[in-house]
């Protein structure tokens, strides 16, 4: 994958990221004893030189984060903010959007994970 982010879609994040489907595998196996809490993920890069915090990366080392925890991250609780300023949230329409998610009287996930 090219470190043009700005039209970077979860799919494609989760294409190049086989770990996902070992998620998915884990959470499966696990007994139903077991608390499985539901995560959100939000990702952000600033820039195309930020290539050690790309998408990937923080993707991957959350979806480790989940294995070893035993949290659920359904990939339409995956919030992707290519190459916008981190100052202001008000910028950010994927975190927006996130946060309304987690404001609703439906609960949608148990917790957001950031990198």
């Amino acid at each position: 994958m090219n470190n043009n982010y700005e039209n970077i879609t979860v799919d494609d994040l989760l294409k190049n990221l086989p770990i996902y489907k070992e998620l998915i595998q884990h959470i499966n196996t696990l007994d139903s004893t077991c608390k499985i809490r539901i995560a959100a993920a939000y990702l952000r890069v600033s820039t195309d030189m930020q290539t050690e915090y790309s998408p990937e990366a923080q993707l991957e080392d959350i979806i480790k984060y989940c294995i070893k925890e035993n949290i659920m991250l359904p990939k339409e609780n995956i919030y992707i903010e290519p190459g916008l300023s981190g100052t202001r949230a008000d910028k950010r329409p994927k975190f927006q959007m996130m946060m309304l998610k987690a404001e609703e009287k439906e609960k949608h996930f148990d917790l957001i994970l950031l990198h």
